[in-house]
């Protein structure tokens, strides 16, 4: 009785993550982490600003002045109906802003709509940057001011429009949108696409100075598109001038509006989105349910309210569950052996990141005992980080460190779990390359 009772609980308690709980995920507000968005929030407050979320645009159908109302749409993982840009340019052209930030994912859908792309192509800046080429370092003047900007592995910005006489005209069906079109940020024209994403150029790799942000005015709105969605997470928001910057683009979309509100459109960074969230969004659909269809979902509901409740009383008095159904059908009453069916559970064994990285760690040590003759080097040595500086001063102790003990993990059956960490270490080890001039 008390193991049914306890299996019971457990299946309510494992009912309630199902339904409610969600890892936030990036780009979300609610993710205080430091791919998160919480900070921005925070800055919109301390601007006098509000932030609501929104799930369509359907809400503004019948208001009037949309001035200091911003529509916001961080790498959305979805493309936009058709309707729902209708909607966004409606939006714009009645005096809302809009900050379209992207890299890779599907902002295209909705940049498009003003005449800007994203290239999707990882953009190398070799003549400034913070660590390396893909951590690139702009410099941007605004109002008389140079604001240094960090940007975390950016795309680029492809101007679609055409400009007559001053003006930005946009395709958008069987009309041109007249827009005024002003790039604010480029990189240096010795940056390039690394197209095939292997940290070097190539031939047939673009080089130039390409567009990052844009800013469009479209009739009485504004739109800020931006190339690296990263400028607006925790751990970016604060390098640099990145504030500065994120600040200036919040108040150009706003108009300076003294007290505007910000829409987030939170639900295109979910890519698995909370059970909660689909019973919200089927409560407000449900007017437009046929009655037939709204009788057999009630019926369907009191019907597993019903079972759930059996459940309970029937597992907290001792008495099987199976008998209980049959006994309200009329069905037989006799013993009902339980089969007991052995589980074979078959898991694949996990590939960790961790063993594409060690062949590069041995590339690496192999050339490290040449350049400093040594037979024999081992990473727990506490003097090999300063023979090594000490012959390549120009290396960061700090990294070096960080690989050391990174590579005594995975020595010792560690693993790395997520992409952003193993691309991290793959990058810091590739710099260590070229520096002791490894031939991968």
């Amino acid at each position: 009785m008390a193991k049914r009772g306890l299996i019971f609980l457990m299946l309510i308690y494992g009912l309630m993550i199902v339904l409610f709980y969600s890892p936030n995920p990036s780009f979300s507000i609610f993710n205080k982490r430091w791919d998160g968005c919480s900070n921005l929030t925070l800055m919109i407050s301390e601007m006098g600003g509000h932030v609501e979320l929104v799930r369509s645009l359907d809400c503004f159908n019948n208001t009037g002045d949309l001035e200091g109302a911003v529509l916001v749409i961080l790498s959305p993982i979805s493309e936009f109906a058709e309707s729902e840009r209708e909607e966004v340019i409606e939006f714009v052209r009645r005096g809302g802003g809009l900050i379209i930030a992207d890299d890779f994912r599907m902002g295209d859908s909705i940049s498009e709509c003003f005449g800007v792309k994203f290239s999707k192509k990882l953009l190398l800046e070799p003549s400034s940057y913070s660590k390396q080429p893909s951590f690139p370092r702009v410099n941007l003047t605004v109002d008389g001011r140079t604001y240094s900007m960090l940007l975390n592995y950016p795309s680029t910005l492809v101007l679609t429009g055409r400009f007559v006489e001053g003006k930005y005209l946009v395709k958008h069906g069987e009309e041109e949108l007249d827009c005024e079109l002003l790039v604010l940020v480029k990189s240096s024209g010795v940056s390039w696409l690394d197209v095939d994403y292997d940290l070097s150029w190539d031939e047939n790799e673009p080089r130039s100075s390409f567009p990052l942000i844009a800013l469009i005015k479209l009739e009485r709105g504004r739109v800020a598109v931006v190339s690296d969605p990263d400028l607006f997470i925790n751990d970016m928001i604060t390098r640099f001038d990145n504030r500065e910057v994120v600040k200036y683009l919040l108040e150009y979309v706003s108009g300076n509006s003294s007290s505007p509100t910000f829409y987030i459109m939170e639900e295109r960074v979910w890519r698995v989105k909370p059970l909660f969230y689909y019973a919200l969004a089927f409560a407000d659909r449900w007017g437009e349910i046929p009655i037939f269809s709204k009788l057999f979902l009630s019926f369907a509901a009191v019907g597993l309210i019903f079972l759930g409740l059996l459940y309970g009383i029937s597992s907290a008095s001792g008495y099987p569950f199976l008998r209980s159904i049959l006994g309200l059908l009329g069905g037989a009453e006799e013993e009902l052996e339980e089969e007991k069916v052995p589980e074979v559970v078959r898991r694949e064994a996990e590939v960790g990141y961790g063993e594409y990285l060690l062949p590069l760690y041995e590339r690496i040590f192999d050339k490290l005992k040449e350049d400093l003759g040594l037979e024999s080097i081992s990473p727990e040595d506490p003097g090999l980080i300063d023979l090594i500086l000490a012959r390549h001063p120009s290396l960061d102790a700090g990294s070096l460190r960080t690989l050391m003990i990174r590579y005594i993990d995975l020595m010792k059956g560690g693993r790395i779990s997520d992409f952003r960490t193993f691309t991290r270490i793959f990058d810091t080890l590739m710099v260590l390359g070229r520096e002791l001039n490894v031939e991968w």
